[in-house]
């Protein structure tokens, strides 16, 4: 995958999912970033709250946050 000039490697600085069983996966849209992607009331988090992702390549932090 490349994002502007930056090449980057499946598996090692990105995953698709959910997981895809060809080779290849041609997408466009664009894009959003969903922090770590936690809903969580409990938490009083809400990473998504107010984010238009219809259509959209949603991007999430890999792990947890602290």
């Amino acid at each position: 995958m490349k994002v502007g000039d930056t090449a980057l490697q499946h598996g090692v600085d990105y995953v698709v999912l959910p997981p895809y069983s060809s080779e290849s996966v041609e997408v466009t849209g664009g894009v959003v970033f969903a922090g770590f992607g936690v809903v969580s009331q409990e938490l009083k988090r809400d990473d998504l709250a107010g984010l238009d992702l219809k259509g959209k390549i949603v991007i999430i932090a890999n792990g947890e946050p602290a």
